[in-house]
């Protein structure tokens, strides 16, 4: 396969985009890299980049989603004259952290170490 570390990079451009303070910023990031090359590389790349936009996308909206109903329950009881909870957000960061930091270099190992390609995300909802 002639393109495997371009799809590599894909995969890896996940923690790239996750470091950057922009909501969707672990979508963005392949985004852009997959606009750019999607020209000059081949159906494999293709649906790599297909199937970990879609996924990324999916999981991006989850975690806002998340964010929003963690912080609206704050509020509310901080009105109620109770504290903050951030017990249950260290768990929520670790998710985070093991999808956005860690899947992307296990993906990559598997396909450099293996040579092939597999399916490595979930099916989700097809928007790309």
């Amino acid at each position: 396969m002639k393109n495997t570390n371009k799809i590599i990079i894909l995969h890896l451009s996940v923690i790239l985009g996750a470091f950057l303070p922009l909501p969707f910023g672990s979508f963005i990031v392949p985004y852009i890299f997959w606009s750019i090359n999607k020209k000059y590389e081949g159906k494999e790349f293709e649906i790599q980049a297909r199937n970990l936009l879609n996924f990324q996308l999916l999981f991006n909206t989850i975690i806002i989603l998340c964010l929003i109903v963690f912080w609206y329950q704050n509020i509310l009881d901080i009105v109620r004259g109770g504290v903050m909870n951030f017990s249950k957000l260290k768990y929520f960061a670790l998710f985070i952290i093991l999808i956005n930091m860690f899947y992307p270099i296990f993906v990559s190992l598997s396909i450099k170490l293996s040579g092939k390609l597999f399916k490595y995300y979930p099916k989700t909802i097809h928007i790309l």
